[in-house]
């Protein structure tokens, strides 16, 4: 067990007596000589004379005939997977939390200099020799958010520092707090331009004319600063509808497509017998 006064996670893997794994907040657990085995193979037959139980972080002594080595501390839930065992990859998965913070200096920490993260990446502790040195650290740590769509709101951080003087004394500065805003992204705006109105003679009308031939489709995105961005190109439509109305006349008005055009775009239409719809094929 870890114990640092926080909360863990663990996951026992059981595939057989000879086949135990151990994952302790999303990690698989490394044994060595100074840990004790994984599972004890003691087994704790039904006896008259001691009541079987089932128990979480207790062994059963056998020289001493009794249950020992308690878990003391406090469970937040257990989860017990029958017929199946669960993989590592999907428990590592559900322990990568997406809001982390990163250092990107890395390759410029010298000698004296130390970077170490918390679990999860929640906190890091920096040290260097200089004021100016912790200062140049302190500005490389960065706070990610891997989410698709961040959820919006206030994330805090506190900031507390620790001096070691010459004479080997440490001394505690005042803890400095702040927020990381994250604002609610604007969604994007789908505009349509183009002609509204079409003259034409009845020659061409005859022949066929476009009907929407400077039709321009964009999308834009406001963003944090206030600027406008075209992001048309991160999008895809999905489906465009052209109507008539009123309805056209059956016998004398009909719509036409360039068939070279729309497979050359790998596009799918559909026609009925007064729409023409185009969808974008999959």
């Amino acid at each position: 067990m870890v114990c640092d006064d926080e909360w863990h996670s663990y996951s026992l893997l059981f595939n057989g007596v000879d086949d135990v794994n151990l994952m302790i907040d999303g990690a698989a657990f490394k044994a060595d000589e100074r840990n004790p085995e994984i599972l004890d193979d003691w087994p704790l037959h039904q006896t008259t004379a001691v009541k079987t139980r089932l128990v979480v972080g207790a062994c059963w002594h056998g020289r001493q005939q009794a249950m020992a080595q308690y878990f003391k501390g406090s469970l937040s839930a257990v989860y017990l997977l029958v017929g199946e065992t669960e993989s590592q990859s999907a428990i590592e998965c559900a322990h990568r939390c997406p809001e982390q913070l990163q250092y990107t200096g890395m390759d410029e920490i010298i000698e004296g200099q130390s970077v170490t993260f918390g679990i999860e990446q929640s906190s890091v502790t920096v040290k260097a020799a200089s004021e100016e040195e912790i200062t140049k650290m302190l500005r490389r740590i960065s706070y990610v958010n891997t989410q698709e769509k961040p959820i919006p709101g206030h994330r805090p951080w506190i900031l507390t520092t620790t001096v070691e003087c010459s004479q080997g004394k440490q001394l505690s500065l005042p803890a400095v707090k702040g927020y990381v805003f994250v604002e609610r992204e604007p969604e994007p705006v789908l505009s349509l331009s183009g002609s509204v109105t079409l003259d034409v003679d009845q020659h061409s009308v005859k022949v066929g004319t476009p009907m929407i031939s400077d039709i321009q489709i964009t999308v834009s995105q406001t963003g944090s600063n206030g600027e406008v961005k075209d992001v048309t190109s991160k999008h895809v439509l999905d489906y465009c509808k052209v109507h008539l109305k009123p309805s056209r006349d059956m016998d004398l008005e009909y719509f036409s497509s360039p068939a070279s055009l729309i497979a050359s775009l790998q596009i799918d239409f559909e026609h009925d017998k007064e729409v023409r719809t185009g969808r974008l094929s999959s």
